[in-house]
């Protein structure tokens, strides 16, 4: 609307100073005229001055004749003619249109209301920078970037995307780039729901009963900004990953703040925009610092102790849990999991991106459940995969839909003491517990 109006008056500016131009042309003109009336009118006078010195009384007498042969009737009407001109330019005015201003006080320009579109994978294709929309409120803006972080398009650079509203703001978390190796890219992602990012951490209990609730949004003590991770430490206090302030956050089992660490940043003791996190047995944190594509280590006391990336690289760690003698890392961007020895040395890799039996769309979160199989929340396959410890599939339940048993994005799953599982959905907003 704003567009359209901005146009509307450029429109009008032009049109007013065309017609001043105009205006203005014509008094150029005139002037020139002018000047040569004011040259002719003095050549006259002079002249006049002359015949008055010279001539004798009988040709005083005929004066006024003479006066009509040196002085020419046109130059007053020249005169006249430019008072006319003159009053024509002051009279240049914009008229309103009435009825448009009538409807636009009345009726408005228009109405605002909200749309809520289900969270799920969207995808874009494109070449070098590209703009597109996807889903209802998501404008997608995909970038080629070269090492040294400046934008430019070769199929070699690293690309980078950003989902944003169209107020401008982040409304999307899980944004993913595939190359295609043609050229164009595939972008996977989770669109945020407007009015559910509650930043909380909610305690029920195990029949599914409300007891509390500790945060709210913010970047300050005890605040949350998109809490991804969650775990329980030897001493019962909870363990929170705060995504997107890249960092990890201790309270007490009541809620109460007790400390933090991370922060921002490629250095060993910080985070950026970390996932999952598992306690060894030993009481030490594992977190999944997924956009520096590592896994770290820290103390109970949230103190750096090591780091490993595995064989090649990891590409997009969401998750990493300790079995055994085993580290288990959910690579979600390359659709595998890749497994370590306890000194994070590489031991093998399964999975594959599709959707049959042991192939995965993004892996989100693991756990172990009661016979010690590995459970794989197989978030956009909307599934839980089940192997053994060697990547041998096992089994598999639940599929996409709304009802129970079904999932819409399943991200993560607990094994209860008594052996159930509890899976928790993004965008179903809720928690599935099975036996």
């Amino acid at each position: 609307m704003i567009a359209v109006i901005e146009a509307k008056k450029q429109e009008i500016f032009n049109e007013a100073d065309h017609e001043a131009q105009q205006s203005l042309e014509r008094l150029r003109i005139q002037r020139i005229e002018m000047e040569q009336k004011v040259k002719m009118i003095e050549t006259a006078v002079t002249k006049f001055e002359t015949l008055l010195k010279r001539s004798t009384s009988a040709e005083l007498a005929e004066l006024d004749k003479a006066i009509n042969t040196i002085i020419p009737k046109e130059v007053d009407d020249e005169r006249e003619q430019l008072d006319c001109d003159l009053e024509g330019l002051r009279q240049l005015i914009f008229e309103e249109n009435e009825a448009l201003k009538a409807k636009t006080i009345h009726g408005g320009i228009g109405r605002v209301f909200s749309s809520e579109s289900k969270a799920d994978q969207s995808t874009a294709k494109g070449k070098g920078l590209t703009e597109a929309i996807i889903g209802i409120q998501a404008n997608f803006v995909l970038t080629t970037k070269n090492a040294k972080g400046q934008q430019c398009y070769e199929k070699r650079d690293r690309v980078t995307a950003e989902i944003k509203n169209q107020e401008g703001h982040d409304c999307a978390t899980e944004v993913r780039v595939k190359d295609n190796h043609d050229g164009s890219y595939k972008v996977s992602y989770f669109a945020k729901e407007t009015g559910r990012c509650q930043a909380v951490v909610k305690i029920f209990s195990s029949d599914g009963t409300y007891l509390r609730s500790f945060g709210s949004k913010g970047d300050k003590q005890g605040e949350f900004n998109y809490p991804t991770g969650i775990a329980f430490d030897k001493n019962n206090n909870i363990i929170v990953v705060d995504s997107g302030n890249h960092r990890v956050q201790l309270f007490s089992e009541q809620g109460e703040y007790l400390s933090q660490f991370g922060g921002k940043g490629n250095l060993d003791h910080q985070l950026f925009n970390p996932h999952g996190l598992s306690v060894e047995n030993d009481g030490n944190i594992i977190i999944a610092d997924s956009k520096n594509k590592l896994i770290k280590t820290f103390s109970p006391k949230g103190h750096y102790l090591n780091r490993f990336e595995g064989e090649g690289s990891l590409t997009y760690p969401v998750h990493c849990i300790q079995y055994e003698k085993y580290l288990i890392v959910s690579d979600s961007d390359e659709h595998c999991i890749k497994v370590f020895d306890r000194n994070s040395s590489f031991l093998y890799k399964f999975g594959k991106e599709g959707n049959g039996d042991g192939e995965f769309n993004y892996p989100q979160y693991l756990s172990v459940n009661k016979a010690g199989h590995l459970m794989v929340c197989d978030s956009l396959n909307h599934r839980v995969q089940v192997f053994d410890l060697s990547g041998k599939f096992i089994t598999k339940f639940g599929s996409r839909g709304d009802k129970k048993g079904e999932f819409n994005a399943p991200f993560s799953a607990a094994v209860l003491s008594d052996g159930r599982i509890l899976v928790s959905e993004f965008s179903n907003h809720g928690i599935q517990i099975f036996e």
